[in-house]
């Protein structure tokens, strides 16, 4: 009588020497590794949110609309654009917005990005502001604040308004994060926000839903830091989203 293969034994085994051989790998070179995670994970969080942006894009639309309506230019920086779902809510011409400086460290989101600026009007430039052009012009910066403000940020520099979307929860470092912000506002200028309450407290949630979020702390205590810089007046509302 024949005996059935051990299937079972033999995936055990091959699992088992990719785990060593994973581990050996990432103690060799960890600094590679961590960059190839990185890279899989911005890629595939892209990939996710080009399906789910349209959604999450209409799920918040009735509190981040209004609050679109109030940007104004003619310098405007935004913190987290993503694919640019939140260029279509600004009304460029009447609020005067002649540079948009687009934060976006994911790589893998330009692309959409480049076609929604487009849509929306806005001539797309990389990493570099000309103040001789006269159409409207967004500027894709592949960095964050979190390591100090990049040059081209910088140049561009005092904005009019400084908005994000559900994207300070992914900071690094949130409090330098929100001291560039304000740091950046010209005076009278304007923060506008729609981010993540931070009311979801159980870690296992953040490690579950954190990484499908491209590592959103969703804890993060952002209406309490917000509130704790020096504003001369801040309006925070932690109503929940419709739906």
């Amino acid at each position: 009588m024949a005996e059935a293969y051990p299937w079972r034994r033999v995936l055990f085994g091959c699992m088992l020497v990719f785990a060593c051989w994973g581990i050996g790998l990432y103690r060799e070179y960890p600094a590679e590794v961590d960059e190839y995670v990185r890279r899989v994970q911005d890629w595939t969080y892209a990939k996710a949110w080009a399906h789910l942006g349209e959604f999450s894009a209409a799920r918040i639309a009735p509190v981040r609309a209004p609050l679109w309506a109030q940007v104004q230019g003619p310098r405007v920086l935004e913190l987290g654009i993503g694919h640019g779902e939140s260029l279509r809510l600004l009304n460029a011409p009447q609020a005067g917005i002649r540079i948009h400086v687009a934060l976006e460290p994911n790589p893998y989101m330009h692309q959409q990005l480049v076609q929604s600026a487009r849509r929306a009007g806005f001539a797309v430039r990389f990493n570099e502001v000309s103040e001789k052009l006269a159409e409207r012009q967004l500027i894709v910066v592949n960095d964050t604040l979190a390591g100090g403000v990049p040059g081209v940020v910088a140049a561009a520099a005092p904005y009019n308004s400084v908005v994000t979307s559900l994207s300070l929860c992914l900071a690094d470092d949130l409090d330098g994060t929100l001291r560039a912000i304000f740091d950046l506002l010209s005076p009278g200028g304007r923060f506008i926000f729609v981010e993540r309450a931070g009311r979801i407290k159980q870690a296992w949630a953040q490690r579950v839903v954190g990484p499908l979020l491209g590592n959103c702390q969703l804890d993060r205590g952002i209406a309490q830091a917000i509130r704790g810089m020096r504003w001369r007046s801040v309006d925070v509302s932690t109503g929940g989203l419709p739906g």
